[in-house]
C-alpha cells in the first residue's frame, strides 16, 4: 500500500510541475504550392471624400498661402505694425500702473 501511494504521489507530483511549467509546442510546416486561389474582391469607396474636392481644396490652400505672403499692401503692413506698437504701449502702461500701485 505504501508503494502503491509513492507512485501515486511521485506522478501527481510530476504531472503537477508539467502543467505549471506551461509548455508550449509548435510544429511549423511550409508548403510551396504552384497556384494559388484568390478570393474574389470587390473594391468599393465609401469615403464621403472625393479626390476632385480634396484636391481643389488643397489648390485653395496653396493660394491662400500665396496671397498671404505676397498678397499685403503696404497700408495692410502699416496697420498691423501700428496696431501692434499701441498695444505694446496699452501694455506698457498697464504694467507700469499696476507696479506703481503695488509699491504706494
Amino acid at each position: 500500500m505504501m508503494a502503491f501511494a509513492a507512485v501515486l504521489i511521485q506522478n501527481l507530483v510530476g504531472l503537477t510541475k508539467k502543467y505549471f511549467s506551461y509548455p508550449i509546442s509548435v510544429k511549423l510546416t511550409v508548403d510551396h504550392q504552384q497556384q494559388l486561389t484568390f478570393p474574389s474582391v470587390t473594391v468599393c469607396n465609401m469615403s464621403p471624400i472625393k479626390k476632385s474636392a480634396w484636391q481643389a481644396t488643397q489648390d485653395m490652400e496653396v493660394k491662400s498661402r500665396r496671397k498671404r505672403a505676397i498678397g499685403y499692401s503696404f497700408t495692410d503692413v502699416l496697420l498691423y505694425f501700428c496696431t501692434i506698437y499701441i498695444v505694446d504701449l496699452i501694455i506698457i502702461r498697464v504694467l507700469t500702473l499696476s507696479a506703481t500701485t503695488v509699491h504706494q
